[in-house]
């Protein structure tokens, strides 16, 4: 039976994601990061691991407003660099547990608005900067694991109204692209980081 880690998983798209991966055999942990300790870590750390599947928490406490407006920026940069550190060390220390199992897979549950491009929204400055932020940690990380044998998928959901139609995130955490071994980067989906959404849109970084 392989296994399947979900962080953060009481978030919408990612309770769909574990609802569906356990229809299809999979073993699921559960994890918030507000729950994980050093001991949590340690005993997590003696199984193996096929799939992570990560979703940010970028409930922010208070209410949000767009850049330029008041606000503490030194709360807001604490609370910004404690949410990306959360699956900064979620992905580092998964990646013994992944080497272990057979899949190998890194999946993000993200937002369309962490798409600097994208986003129309300029009323959630600190969702936004935690999303994009962790966009980046998953591009470098794709760089390193790629050639070890490591897949990724990034996956745009709507964390209020997770989609039924279409490609769900379940569906896109297992799906296998198509792959040939000296076929040039810019033409494979499986060799290059790409964030899709539930109509399989490219969504640009």
């Amino acid at each position: 039976m392989k296994t399947a880690l979900i962080y953060n998983a009481d978030k919408p798209a990612a309770a769909q994601t574990a609802s569906f991966l356990s229809e299809k055999g999979y073993h699921i942990i559960r994890k918030n990061a507000s729950d994980m300790r050093e001991d949590d870590w340690k005993e997590l750390e003696k199984q193996p691991l096929d799939l992570l599947i990560l979703t940010p928490d970028t409930d922010y406490p208070e209410k949000d407003g767009p850049a330029g407006t008041i606000r503490d920026y030194d709360k807001l940069a604490a609370f910004t660099a404690d949410r990306i550190y959360q699956i900064h060390e979620c992905m580092q220390r998964s990646i013994p547990m992944l080497e272990k199992g057979k899949e190998k897979r890194i999946v993000i549950l993200t937002n369309p608005c962490s798409s600097i491009n994208w986003c129309q929204d300029t009323t959630n400055y600190a969702a936004h900067m935690i999303l994009t932020g962790i966009n980046m940690q998953a591009k470098l990380l794709f760089n390193r694991l790629r050639p070890q044998g490591f897949t990724m998928r990034c996956y745009a959901a709507s964390e209020e109204n997770p989609q039924t139609e279409g490609i769900t995130p379940g569906d896109y955490t297992i799906l296998n692209f198509c792959y040939e071994a000296d076929e040039p980067a810019v033409h494979s989906d499986e060799n290059r980081l790409i964030m899709r959404d539930r109509l399989f849109r490219e969504i640009p970084w």
